[in-house]
Parts: C-alpha cells; structure tokens; sequence
C-alpha cells in the first residue's frame, strides 16, 4: 500500500486554494485537492497574516457572490426580492400560518393574562401569602415569555424553555415523591379492606 505525501504548500497552492473557497469549496476539501493538510493550512493561517487575510476575503467572497447574484435578480424578477425580504426580515416578511404567533405577540397576550390573573387572586383569594405565591409564579411566567421573545426560539409546543432548576423546585406545588407513594399505599390498602 502506498503511502499518500502530501507536497509543500507554496504560494502557488496558497492561491489555488483561496480560489476554491472563494467558489464555495471548503477549507478542508481545498486542502485535499491542493494536497495538502488542513493542518498545515490552519498553521499557515496562524503565522501568516496575509494568508489568513487571504482566507478570510475568500470566505466572504464565498458568501456576497451568492448575494450579490440574488440582488441582481431581484431587480428583474419579483419573486427573488420576495425571497431576499423574507431572508433579511422573516419577522415581517416571511410567509406564515394565520394561526401563529410572533414572540411579541405572545409576550403581549401573557403579560395581560398574568395581570388579569392578579387582579382576580386580589379580590378572590384572602390569603395574602397564598396570593403573593401564585402572584410570583405568574411574574416568573411572563419573564420567562419576554425571555422567549427577546432570545425567538421556536414556539411550537413543547419547545419552550424550562425554567432552572432550582426555581421549579421552590415553585413547584406537588407533593414530594415519598408522600405521592405513601398515599396511593394507604389508599391501595383501604380498597382491600372494603372488598373483605
């Protein structure tokens, strides 16, 4: 089996290679068509600087060409202006289901639930601190709402994120574990007797 060697990487590579990426290739698929390492292309980066400089212009060649060709057709053809506006500002632009929800909308609508919810905890329930309780989970409700809008992670069920740890034990209402088994022990044997 013969064993692949790779050839220096003279500035006649450099160049071939700069080429390919600035084309689309990547950095690595360059490096094995120059024959060389991607290892000795990281090196060179890291020790030349017109090099790296080099890279990085064909790095973004690589991505305005595409764009700069989709602008173009924006002017002749309205379809790829549609498809550049909703690329640029998808909140605005971008198709979408009449029954979905921009993150503000929902940050909006919650932050009004909460402070109904409120308003209802105040003049229903008479215990102060039982009311600031469930007063405090629905503030934390709703920061964790405007927390979704400003961050705009998907809003499909089960995507929302969950609060931290130590927050869902301090508000969460069941019962521990223990007691849970306890009860359905005690009730199992209740239902034993009443067969007897």
């Amino acid at each position: 089996m013969e064993k692949k060697t790779r050839r220096r990487f003279d500035l006649e590579k450099q160049q071939r290679l700069c080429a390919m990426v600035s084309v689309g290739t990547s950095v690595r698929r360059a490096a094995e068509l120059c024959e060389v390492g991607e290892a000795a292309v990281r090196a060179r980066q890291r020790r030349d600087a017109g090099f790296r400089a080099q890279i990085e212009q064909a790095l973004q060649l690589r991505e305005l060409t595409p764009l700069r060709h989709i602008r173009e057709a924006c002017g002749k053809n309205w379809r790829a202006a549609a498809w550049m506006l909703e690329r640029i500002k998808p909140a605005e632009y971008a198709r979408r289901k009449a029954d979905s929800w921009q993150p503000h909308e929902v940050a909006a609508t919650m932050r009004s639930f909460a402070e109904m919810m409120i308003e209802v905890l105040r003049r229903e329930v008479a215990d102060r601190d039982e009311r600031v309780r469930v007063a405090k989970e629905f503030t934390a409700i709703c920061r964790r709402v405007e927390a979704i809008q400003q961050s705009g992670p998907d809003l499909r069920p089960g995507r929302l994120p969950k609060p931290a740890r130590r927050e869902r034990r301090r508000n969460t209402t069941e019962p521990p574990r223990k007691q849970l088994i306890d009860e359905r022990a005690q009730s199992s044997a209740r239902r034993k007797g009443d067969k007897r």
